[in-house]
């Protein structure tokens, strides 16, 4: 903020220059994260329960991030013409679970379903949401309601430790 207040200071003539000025300041240069091979991704959704074992393959096959499966409903899949619509997240806000848009317009978007999971997909619609358009397609053990992300952080840490593969972010 103060930097800012003094560019604007030289931005008007009131100051010559800006002496609030750190080299490399307000770059963010995150670490390299580790991406998991084919092989590390079907060991980890076999390792998760069978309620979660879909949700792996679409964030990894589709490029989907947790708050965005977390909203994901059954509308939102059309297995016939392998697509995902993505318009929707889930936050945690203060223990509470919210629904709303993507932070930008960006992630708003369809995704193209890759063929060899879509068996995958209709056996999880099959046996954990039915036909229901508005229901979660990822829920919590009662199966209502988007998945609690405590509920997933076990599920996931577990998976991570029981596959070795402690490494990886989901």
């Amino acid at each position: 903020v103060l930097r800012a207040s003094l560019n604007t200071a030289v931005a008007d003539g009131v100051l010559s220059a800006n002496p609030c000025k750190v080299k490399g300041a307000g770059t963010d240069r995150p670490s390299e994260r580790p991406v998991a091979s084919m092989g590390e991704v079907e060991a980890l959704a076999g390792a998760v329960t069978a309620r979660w074992r879909a949700m792996v393959l679409l964030a990894y096959w589709c490029g989907l991030r947790l708050g965005e499966l977390r909203a994901l409903r059954r509308s939102d899949l059309d297995l016939l013409h392998r697509w995902v619509d993505v318009h929707e997240q889930v936050v945690d806000v203060d223990g509470h679970l919210l629904t709303g848009p993507p932070k930008t317009d960006a992630g708003r978007r369809r995704v193209a379903i890759p063929p060899h999971i879509v068996a995958e997909l209709e056996s999880h619609l099959h046996l954990f949401v039915g036909a229901y358009t508005d229901a979660y397609v990822f829920t919590g053990l009662q199966g209502t309601g988007p998945l609690p992300s405590a509920t997933w952080r076990r599920s996931w840490a577990e998976a991570r430790r029981a596959t070795g593969l402690g490494h990886l972010r989901f």
